[in-house]
């Protein structure tokens, strides 16, 4: 019962990892979606400038307003270029490395408890650490084999508490 209760817990958490990770993809593609068409319009803004500049005469200095305001423009669109770079690179739970990345959690997982079961002083700290109040056990047997059923409310809080 406690390897399928650990196999169920696991696997939720790996699909909530994974379901963050679409949903920051959707964040990046509407992110990048949105920088390429505000770098569309600062690319049509630096090339009005541009024509405003060229189209000036000799002997009159073209308008230091015009010229700062091409160098805002390139500047933006050079900010703008580099997040679109950013925001292109893949991230770790890209649509190929998703399986992967799912054994790594699954693999990472069974890490942690093996090391909790082998290391009981410390696996012991790491329960008081996480539970809040005290946790009931109830007596159980499933498929003829004894056992406890077990609930408790536990935080994090504890785990992230600290002195230096």
């Amino acid at each position: 019962m406690a390897a399928r209760l650990d196999a169920h817990v696991v696997a939720a958490a790996v699909a909530e990892a994974l379901r963050r990770l679409e949903e920051t993809d959707r964040h990046r593609t509407e992110r990048r979606l949105a920088l390429e068409h505000e770098l569309r319009l600062v690319r049509a803004r630096e090339q009005r400038l541009a024509e405003a500049i060229a189209q000036g005469r000799e002997p009159d200095p073209t308008p230091d307003a015009v010229l700062d305001a091409l160098r805002t423009e390139q500047a933006r669109r050079i900010a703008l270029e580099a997040d679109i770079a950013v925001v292109r690179e893949p991230v770790a739970g890209s649509p190929r490395n998703r399986q992967r990345l799912e054994q790594q959690l699954r693999h990472r997982a069974a890490d942690v408890r093996s090391l909790l079961l082998q290391q009981l002083p410390q696996g012991r700290a790491v329960l008081r650490a996480l539970l809040v109040d005290r946790m009931t056990f109830t007596p159980v047997i499933t498929a003829g084999t004894r056992g406890y059923r077990f609930a408790g409310h536990g935080s994090y809080g504890g785990l992230l508490t600290g002195t230096t």
